[in-house]
């Protein structure tokens, strides 16, 4: 059985966030089944919907790029994502009960709320 790829987004950083999703588009290109799974700040940020880094240069990089659209939205990259192929974003249960975010807050592009060990106990995953 072949291991399906799981990439844990814990940080905040826009950037993070974007490029884990872009990893998951390059698998599913490769007709590879990938999930993303969002803890913490990632969740943070994506309800926020805002650029979010730790450093201002960085931050007003990104929204230039995305202003003209060099970059895409994360709403976007996540949709092409699943446009490619078999890509599940999942929000962590935990951390929205942490942080008191609402399941009904949680953009549509997330497919689904669960645990950490739910996902680590799928045989087929192996996490990068």
């Amino acid at each position: 059985m072949m291991s399906m790829p799981g990439i844990i987004v814990h940080n905040g950083n826009w950037d993070r966030i974007y490029h884990a999703i872009n990893i998951a588009s390059v698998y599913a290109s490769f007709d590879q089944p990938v999930i993303v799974f969002l803890t913490y700040w990632a969740i943070e940020t994506i309800v926020r919907g805002d650029i979010v880094s730790e450093d201002g240069n960085k931050e007003r990089i990104l929204k230039d790029g995305l202003q003209k659209g060099i970059i895409k939205r994360l709403e976007d990259v996540a949709r092409m994502a699943k446009s490619i192929g078999d890509v599940r974003i999942t929000a962590c249960v935990t951390s929205l009960n942490l942080l008191g975010i609402d399941e009904k807050d949680l953009p549509d592009w997330i497919d689904e709320i669960g645990g950490l060990a739910e996902v680590l106990s799928m045989e087929s995953v192996m996490f990068i």
